[in-house]
């Protein structure tokens, strides 16, 4: 039976027990995790590839590796929804990478600014490290539509495109350190307005 769970903190507890057990072969804890994270994963594949097929591979690639070296997490880094949201955007990077030479979707083909909080990585710079609940992601969803447009659309082609911030300057006309500064600021209006949902006790 799945667990229950209601606060952030909570469901960081009981998603540790499933990889403690995952690491242990245990097939249930396996299903659970997959029930619990594989729609917003797969939204993440999604929303960097741009190709439904090519999505579902990569969703299965990436719960594949997870099932045969869930022995590779290590909780002093990061939560495990974050440790799948990093090894997920990893992948799709690489598979979207690979795809270059490709004809690449109409800009504008895809709502990529809605789920931003479901494709940012975990890392101390990162507002989304613990998030795994539909509270949080609905707060995020919330705070990114009081960024200006040119910020948002940066950390878009940063995440989404995996972008330099070079790429990213040339693509929205902008210098360089120009760039830089949108998603320096970006990144500091999210942490500093998500400490209340990521750390309630302080």
């Amino acid at each position: 039976m799945d667990e229950v769970v209601s606060t952030p903190a909570a469901q960081q507890e009981a998603d540790a027990r499933l990889m403690q057990r995952l690491a242990g072969g245990d097939a249930e804890a396996f299903r659970q995790f997959y029930s619990r994270y594989s729609t917003v994963a797969y939204s993440l594949c999604l929303r960097i590839l741009r190709d439904r097929a090519t999505a579902e591979d990569v969703l299965a690639d990436v719960f594949l590796e997870l099932w045969k070296k869930s022995d590779r997490y290590d909780p002093s880094k990061g939560s495990p929804y974050t440790y799948l949201m990093v090894l997920t955007r990893s992948r799709a990077l690489d598979t979207l990478r690979r795809r270059q030479r490709q004809p690449r979707s109409e800009p504008g083909s895809t709502d990529r600014g809605a789920t931003l909080l479901e494709a940012m990585p975990g890392g101390e710079d990162d507002p989304a490290d613990c998030a795994a609940t539909g509270e949080a992601r609905q707060r995020v969803r919330e705070l990114l539509a009081t960024l200006p447009d040119v910020q948002r659309e940066a950390l878009e082609l940063a995440y989404y495109e995996g972008l330099s911030h070079r790429r990213i300057a040339e693509q929205l006309a902008l210098p360089l350190g120009t760039a830089k500064s949108h998603i320096r600021n970006a990144m500091a209006k999210l942490n500093n307005r998500l400490k209340d949902v990521y750390d309630p006790g302080d």
